[in-house]
Formats: structure tokens, C-alpha cells, sequence
């Protein structure tokens, strides 16, 4: 059997002066989180969609947990200026300071999925 494809989720703290200054200042010091700790394609099926879906069901997993226990959005940390922009077209936005650290705030995940469902 191959592995096409793996996504991996964490829980995670954030430390809310890390974030953009409009989301820092609504939560407290120290917040938690879900955190796409891996995602990957194998090489001979990469540009065919098969990251996307994956990404789409961790998003729908995140939210999942975020209805179960408090957490303030989804955080990714990009490889490369690539993986940057590949995460960006789902919303995610870049930390201050940290080029290829992202955040998904919670509302955005939420409105995302949504609009998928429909």
C-alpha cells in the first residue's frame, strides 16, 4: 500500500503578543490552540488537489475540536515562501516577526468551512 499523503495535528499555547496586533490584543497572555504540525504529498502526486483536500478536512477537524474545547484559531509553520503562500490562499494569516509562522484565527476557520459546506 503507498501513502499518498499525511497531515498531522497538535494542540499548542500561543503566546498572544506573537500574533497580529488586531488579534493580540482580544485574548489573553496565553491561549490555546490546534497547530498543522505536518502536512505532506507524496512527490509523484503533488499539484493534483490531494493537499488541498487534506487541508480542507484538517480545517473541518480544528473546528470540530474547537466546538469541544476553547481554542483561538489554527497555526501553521511554512517551510519555505511557498508553503507561505500555499497557506495563505486558506486565509491564514503571517505573525509579526515571523515570515513563515501563520494563524488562521477561529471566525475565519469557522467561515471557511462554512462556505465549503455549501
Amino acid at each position: 500500500m503507498k501513502i499518498r499523503g499525511f497531515f498531522t495535528l497538535v494542540g499548542c499555547e500561543v503566546v498572544a503578543t506573537e500574533l497580529p496586533p488586531e488579534y493580540a490584543k482580544k485574548y489573553p497572555r496565553k491561549a490555546p490552540a490546534a497547530k498543522l504540525a505536518r502536512l505532506a504529498v507524496a512527490r509523484d502526486l503533488q499539484r493534483q488537489g490531494l493537499g488541498g483536500l487534506m487541508m480542507v478536512d484538517a480545517m473541518r477537524r480544528t473546528l470540530a475540536v474547537a466546538e469541544n474545547i476553547g481554542i483561538i484559531g489554527f497555526f501553521v509553520d511554512a517551510k519555505n515562501q511557498g508553503a507561505r503562500e500555499y497557506y495563505e490562499q486558506f486565509g491564514f494569516v503571517v505573525l509579526p516577526n515571523r515570515p513563515l509562522a501563520l494563524f488562521l484565527p477561529l471566525a475565519t476557520l469557522a467561515s471557511a468551512v462554512e462556505a465549503l459546506d455549501k
